[in-house]
């Protein structure tokens, strides 16, 4: 239960010491919905607001007095200059990261006291939210409102680990948009239908839709910001603290059928040999757009970027393009992620790129990459010895004369203890290809005067994406 501490607080004095316009006008709204105890408990001095970037919405933490600004505050989404959208009370406590997964307890409360939510959180995921499969919306004393999500979608979790490299400690993340998503049926984070999820999240991703704040339909992007934020000093919004956040895709990698590769270069036959056109495009897509250098864990399911290729023939009047990348053909260990597993190639039109490399080659040297894209399509994947990047880039270099190479990426995972006390050891990887070094050194070579600098694009927007394949040709 949250336990909420009554002082004898004006309510006024906490608006006028603060010095923020904003912070001001959000306090003037609050005090009419918000308990006058837990008011009077509000620490403003430590308020943190989640750098909205593009987006028309504003999340704000204000922390109570005392309490860590990661463990009980009011939560609240905002317009820019301080009209309340909506609000709650939250109470998140940890009992430890798991499995690469955050699993602790949440409690959320209206801003007037009534219970929205009690849950044990496991693994990432709040556990109520996803019971025998469905997403529970709202709970008011006697109805509960559910909703099945669409076929052969995936959730990602409301609160998740990213690590990062150099050996640094793993942060916890959480869906602060996807919370505030259950006072208002916006299913936590939206996008569990064909459709996109809420209209709210269709107006520029506050609740639901392609960019909302959560997981949802495949492709979706997920806003998150750290449980503990480290914050040093006033920003922004008159001197208020803000902190970037970040966005999260999911990748559906397991939902999607294996292709044969076979089939797929089959399909360029369609186009006349004769005066033929042929161009091959080594293509990033990252986990996080706002730090490229950020990985997730490799604990199944959040997506740790991927590499892959699109190559095209035209010739005739015909043309034939295919977009494809190298798998695990199954999910890896959340005990080993680097271990031995099947691979398999899948197709990837429609995906988005945040770097690429182009360039045209001949018949020659077509036939150079058909050959090894086929012959590796047959190899075992392995995270840190052949993965998605080994495989793309092996194939794009197949015919340079100054093949692309990249630095290493290190990623650390940490020890695993359950309740039983089994563990394992943490354990330091060195990773010689890697989506997040592969775009640095796109990245140097587009603004370092590289001669290949004009086929270079870049686009940390979410809106390059890969052209639809062509499919396979038997």
């Amino acid at each position: 239960m949250l336990i909420v501490f009554v002082y004898s607080c004006r309510k006024d004095a906490v608006v006028k010491e603060d010095s923020s316009t904003y912070l001001h006008s959000v306090l003037l709204r609050l005090r009419d919905s918000l308990g006058t105890g837990d008011f009077g408990r509000l620490d403003t001095g430590r308020a943190v607001l989640t750098d909205p970037g593009g987006r028309r919405v504003y999340t704000l933490r204000i922390p109570f007095v005392g309490k860590s600004v990661g463990e009980d505050f009011v939560l609240l989404r905002t317009d820019s200059v301080g009209n309340l959208l909506k609000g709650q009370v939250v109470h998140l406590e940890s009992s430890g990261v798991e499995g690469a997964r955050f699993s602790g307890r949440i409690r959320l409360q209206s801003l007037g006291g009534r219970v929205i939510l009690n849950s044990a959180v496991e693994d990432g995921f709040i556990s109520v939210l996803h019971e025998k499969g469905n997403r529970l919306v709202e709970t008011s004393g006697v109805k509960a409102v559910t909703l099945e999500p669409a076929p052969g979608a995936d959730w990602l979790p409301e609160v998740l680990v990213v690590g990062y490299t150099g050996g640094g400690a793993s942060t916890s993340y959480i869906s602060l948009d996807g919370l505030l998503g259950v006072t208002s049926g916006d299913i936590l984070a939206g996008g569990g239908s064909d459709s996109g999820g809420s209209d709210e999240g269709s107006e520029g991703g506050d609740g639901g839709g392609t960019e909302g704040s959560g997981g949802g339909a495949p492709g979706a992007v997920a806003v998150y910001s750290p449980v503990e934020p480290v914050v040093s000093q006033g920003g922004g919004m008159g001197g208020l603290r803000v902190i970037q956040g970040i966005e999260v895709e999911r990748e559906y990698v397991y939902d999607l059928p294996a292709v044969d590769v076979r089939k797929l270069f089959n399909c360029f036959d369609l186009v006349p040999s004769e005066g033929a056109v042929y161009t091959v495009q080594l293509c990033v897509d990252l986990p996080v757009n706002s730090s490229p250098n950020m990985s997730m864990n490799f604990s199944g399911g959040v997506n740790a970027g991927h590499t892959f290729l699109v190559i095209s023939k035209s010739g005739g009047g015909e043309s034939v393009t295919q977009a494809f990348g190298f798998y695990p053909g199954e999910e890896p260990s959340a005990w080993n992620p680097f271990s031995s597993l099947p691979s398999a190639i899948k197709d990837n039109g429609n995906k988005e790129i945040n770097a690429s490399i182009g360039m045209s080659i001949n018949a020659d040297q077509f036939e150079a990459i058909k050959a090894m894209s086929i012959n590796l399509s047959s190899k075992s994947y392995e995270l840190d010895k052949f993965n998605c990047t080994d495989y793309a880039l092996t194939v794009f270099n197949a015919t340079r004369a100054v093949p692309i190479t990249m630095d290493p990426y290190i990623l650390r995972q940490g020890g695993i203890t359950v309740g039983n006390g089994v563990s394992s050891a943490p354990v330091t990887v060195v990773i010689a290809s890697s989506p997040q070094k592969l775009y640095d050194k796109l990245a140097t070579m587009k603004t370092g005067g590289s001669t290949e600098a004009a086929n270079i694009n870049l686009d940390l927007s979410h809106n390059t994406k890969a052209p639809i394949s062509h499919g396979a040709c038997n």
